[in-house]
């Protein structure tokens, strides 16, 4: 696409793609030439025009390449701007590492202030959060609406049903992040804050296709109604973390993202793709060597959690795993029996143990997996 934009001076331009070039009209105005080369969703094309004042850098990318690294910035924002300028760059470093390289390298990483909080334009991130840092030490916009350059721009929802693809990753690389930045400790407090916000009120990938209203468009309280795009899209990747292991889950983000390696390679627009839920499943269970459909069935498919039901008496302890529709659901646990945690493998969704006289016990001591409870661990 190209688009040509005309404005009086001293407004400027900043829009998707690479500025070609710029042209002088009639005294006071001048039009700007941007060209975009990479396919696009036609709801990420922006203008955003203002007086800015541009920080312009270059970054090299993980595979080698330099690309244009730059910040539309108000000018009284300027001071801000520049620390948050080497902020983005960590961000993108750190996404780059994970994910592969950034995907769209051939034109720019671009970021444009605006008057409303952020949208994920491609190669011109919309940034309106006014420059505040998170309760986790970063601008936490910024790193969601980056993430969507892999999560929404590189890896696109074939249907509005799937979109929890592009919300529910990136909501995830949060996660990620924090642990990157402070350990274990700070991943598990991300996902424990997000369990209050899932609703559970519809699947978070519904066969049935749906439109963008039905899947997105929430009320103003969306954090009290059916947000489970982001919130419960996030605690199920988590979960699913538990249930392959670390490097397993790293490695289908990476390879979901790109499918293999030469795919890092490409910058002619053929590293863009339509995605599906069950393009992620197969992409998991490629890498663990073990089906995991019954997961994604029951997280994704249908609304309601599983219910982990208890009985404990004073020398043994009973589990079973409930499901909707009676679905097969063999989630392992980790159960704590006098400070000592182990991974537990249920039995046609059942698990029996036998206790020591007396015994503490926690089960899921650390919240890995994402369930109701039913009944008291410490009855009898």
């Amino acid at each position: 696409m190209r688009l040509h934009v005309k404005v009086p001076e001293p407004l400027i331009v900043a829009s998707n793609g690479v500025l070609e070039k710029t042209t002088s009209d009639e005294e006071g105005w001048k039009t700007y030439h941007w060209f975009i080369a990479n396919p696009i969703n036609n709801y990420y094309i922006a203008l955003n025009i203002a007086p800015y004042i541009l920080l312009d850098s270059t970054f090299v990318s993980v595979a080698g390449d330099t690309m244009p690294f730059q910040f539309y910035v108000r000018p009284e924002r300027l001071e801000k701007g520049k620390k948050l300028f080497l902020e983005m760059m960590d961000h993108v470093a750190f996404y780059e590492e994970l994910l592969g390289p950034y995907p769209f390298r051939n034109e720019k990483y671009g970021v444009a202030e605006t008057p409303f909080l952020g949208m994920e334009q491609q190669t011109i991130i919309a940034y309106g959060n006014e420059y505040k840092q998170s309760i986790y030490g970063y601008d936490l916009l910024h790193h969601h609406e980056l993430g969507h350059e892999w999560w929404g721009n590189l890896v696109t929802a074939f249907d509005w049903r799937d979109f929890w693809i592009h919300e529910g990753h990136c909501a995830y690389m949060h996660g990620l992040y924090n642990e990157y930045l402070d350990g274990e400790i700070a991943y598990h407090a991300y996902f424990n804050a997000f369990r209050p916000r899932i609703r559970n009120l519809s699947p978070v990938a519904p066969r049935e296709a749906q439109t963008a209203t039905e899947r997105y468009f929430l009320p103003p309280d969306y954090i009290e109604s059916d947000g489970d795009v982001y919130n419960k899209g996030s605690v199920v990747l988590h979960t699913l973390r538990f249930l392959i292991g670390k490097e397993n889950m790293l490695k289908s983000l990476r390879r979901f993202a790109y499918p293999d390696e030469s795919w890092e390679k490409r910058q002619d627009g053929s590293q863009c793709r339509f995605v599906t839920t069950d393009d992620y499943l197969r992409t998991v269970e490629s890498i663990y060597k073990k089906p995991v459909d019954w997961f994604f069935e029951v997280y994704l498919r249908n609304a309601p959690l599983p219910e982990l039901h208890v009985h404990r008496t004073d020398n043994q302890l009973s589990l079973k795993w409930i499901t909707v529709k009676d679905l097969p659901f063999p989630m392992p646990l980790e159960i704590s029996i006098n400070g000592e945690t182990q991974r537990y493998e249920f039995v046609n969704e059942e698990l029996e143990l036998t206790l020591p006289g007396n015994a503490e016990v926690k089960i899921d001591p650390i919240n890995w997996v994402l369930k109701k409870v039913v009944g008291e661990v410490n009855e009898g």
